[in-house]
């Protein structure tokens, strides 16, 4: 940042992790805006436990932003997450504006008329006493959320809303954020970090809407990490997906068929049905399933199953790893890329 003052940068758009809140590595920064877009189980290895994550997270805007000279501080926060509308209460009297946001008339910034395909999305948005028109090849109601927050921030500093459609409209997805894998099969394969129950939740509820077949499922949980989080996937992939395919993550020291297991029981309770995972190329393009779940620890493996199994219309979304182009196996990183694997595995159809 001190390079950024001497190169007469005028703007920071600064991610604050609850790990430099509670370090206080951010002591000393002085906030115009600060943005809460939601908060879902994770790090829960640093953190005692969700209250103590929150209470972490809610610094910034308790004790760092109401705390500096700005004389314009504004809070953005997604008010239909729980935990931003207890952060609501928390700033009410602090003397801090309040930009609210979600997708009911009830908050400050909020959707009207919006189309959503594989294309992108596009329509208007309300904000207070503005209207703003806007197109973005996002996908999703996950990136519609993120176009709120980033038109809240827009007007709480005072930006124009021509100038806020234009930032919208020159948005470019983030790597390994629903990225698309183009193919002439008719098939929508879509790559997601998505790697937290909530996140998980999140995409496949947002794809499900533009799937014309099946939604197929492919992830994992990574290894030596949060071992609760791994049912409650399962379940949420079960319940939400027509097809899951159980697969390794980042394993690291842990057998990766052990935590398959553990995933599975959340997939069990969802009702789905185990199908004997095919392991012959020959099996695997005659594999079709309705409605089930198959185990396959190798990645390449369970995805290329996904995409031999796909029919035109159908969707596969492949979570967990998103931009990552490595794989850590007991204590080795190996090259691993979803996108390529998709790619190469697509390729040979």
């Amino acid at each position: 940042m001190a390079e950024m003052l001497q190169a007469g940068v005028k703007a920071v758009a600064l991610e604050v992790s609850s790990h430099a809140l509670v370090q206080e590595r951010v002591r000393g920064l002085e906030f115009n805006v600060a943005l809460f877009t939601n908060l879902s189980r994770d790090h829960l290895d640093y953190h005692a436990d969700m209250e103590d994550y929150f209470a972490a997270k809610s610094r910034l805007f308790t004790d760092y932003l109401p705390a500096g000279t700005k004389p314009q501080k504004s809070a953005v926060v997604y008010g239909a997450d729980p935990h931003g509308a207890a952060l609501i209460e928390m700033i009410r009297q602090k003397g801090i504006d309040i930009w609210s946001y979600g997708e009911g008339l009830q908050w400050d910034v909020h959707p009207l008329e919006i189309k959503s395909d594989v294309a992108g999305l596009g329509g208007k948005i309300r904000a207070r006493d503005r209207v703003i028109e806007f197109a973005s090849p996002m996908i999703g109601a996950a990136s519609l959320q993120n176009i709120l927050g980033a038109t809240g921030v827009g007007c709480a500093l005072g930006l124009p809303s021509d100038a806020i459609a234009a930032g919208i409209e020159r948005l470019k997805a983030v790597p390994g954020r629903l990225e698309r894998v183009d193919n002439q099969l008719g098939l929508s394969v879509l790559v997601d970090y998505a790697h937290t129950p909530d996140a998980l939740e999140k995409m496949l509820t947002a794809v499900r809407p533009l799937a014309r077949g099946r939604v197929l499922a492919v992830f994992g949980c990574g290894g030596d990490r949060d071992r609760g989080k791994r049912p409650v996937m399962g379940e949420i992939a079960g319940r939400l997906s027509d097809v899951v395919i159980l697969t390794s993550d980042n394993p690291r020291t842990e057998d990766p068929l052990s935590i398959v297991r553990e995933i599975e029981a959340g997939v069990l309770r969802s009702g789905k049905i185990k199908i004997a995972g095919p392991k012959s190329e020959a099996r695997i393009s005659k594999f079709e399933v309705e409605n089930g779940y198959c185990v396959e620890a190798d990645r390449r493996a369970a995805i290329r199953i996904a995409l031999r199994s796909a029919r035109p219309g159908d969707l596969i979304l492949i979570a967990g790893k998103g931009h990552e182009d490595y794989q850590i196996l007991g204590n080795e990183k190996i090259h691993f890329d979803d996108r390529e694997v998709a790619r190469e595995e697509l390729s040979r159809l």
